[in-house]
């Protein structure tokens, strides 16, 4: 693989972890000994987040429906064509199990990616506005780009200052814990060589191993394992954290690396 596209930065942003009940896993977490930061009620989805902020500066993000009504309207539903892209990409993942649900790069370049990999025939859509207002009042917004399928990330870029929408106080950075950064995350996809082939076509990343039957893809200091799913739903699916102790891992079912 090739490098990414010149002038194209591109790095991890957060990882989604799909929770029933936002307030109850905000406790549980800071239970764990994570330090919790309130995220606000996203505009343009049913959805409300916390945010885990790692010393890196990247974060987990607990995010939950807020009616949780809505999820049996959404289990009751045969289709999804008359859903957004915004709905499609992120409402499926509250039918269930409850978990890590996706993963998110953040780029300066979005409407490039979106425009290279419409020429190489990668279904995306995009770029999309959103946003969310936080507790305190300050409203953020981003811009988004989505892939159709689920095992490849999709893509952010900050409108606002990054600050607002990742506050940079260390003591939100800093969890009693241990924890410092999410070290690897795993996604199960249908076909292990076809989604490399994605990957490839989408964010054009280098560094990519095969290790037996599943593959690695490098970003900085982040490894993602892809994973045949068998049969299963594709999509993120577990995550691993640097650092934390066997409590967080305990409660939060997120699995540790201490490291």
């Amino acid at each position: 693989m090739r490098g990414n596209l010149p002038g194209m930065p591109l790095s991890f942003d957060h990882a989604l972890v799909t929770v029933p009940s936002l307030a109850d896993a905000c406790m549980d977490f800071a239970a764990a000994g994570f330090t919790v930061t309130a995220g606000g009620r996203h505009e343009g989805t049913p959805t409300e987040n916390a945010l885990v902020i790692l010393e890196d500066g990247t974060y987990v993000e607990l995010i939950a429906l807020r009616d949780p009504a809505l999820r049996d309207e959404l289990r009751a539903r045969r289709s999804w064509r008359d859903v957004d892209a915004l709905g499609r990409r992120f409402l499926p993942a509250f039918l269930g199990p409850f978990g890590v649900a996706d993963c998110v790069f953040r780029t300066q370049g979005l409407e490039r990616y979106v425009n290279t990999a419409k020429l190489r025939g990668v279904p995306v859509d995009g770029p999309f506005s959103m946003g969310r207002e936080r507790p305190d009042g300050v409203r953020l917004a981003w811009k988004l780009a989505l892939p159709m399928s689920r095992e490849i990330p999709f893509l952010i870029e900050d409108v606002t200052p990054i600050e607002r929408r990742i506050p940079s106080a260390p003591e939100r950075r800093v969890h009693a814990n241990g924890a410092r950064s999410v070290a690897l995350i795993e996604i199960a996809v249908g076909d292990v060589g076809n989604a490399l082939e994605l990957w490839r076509q989408w964010l054009e990343l280098s560094a990519v191993t095969r290790e037996y039957e599943d593959a690695f893809v490098q970003v900085g200091p982040l490894r993602i394992r892809l994973f045949d799913a068998r049969g299963g739903r594709p999509g993120a699916q577990r995550l691993v954290l640097a650092g934390a102790n066997a409590l967080a891992e305990t409660v939060t079912g997120l699995r540790i690396h201490a490291s």
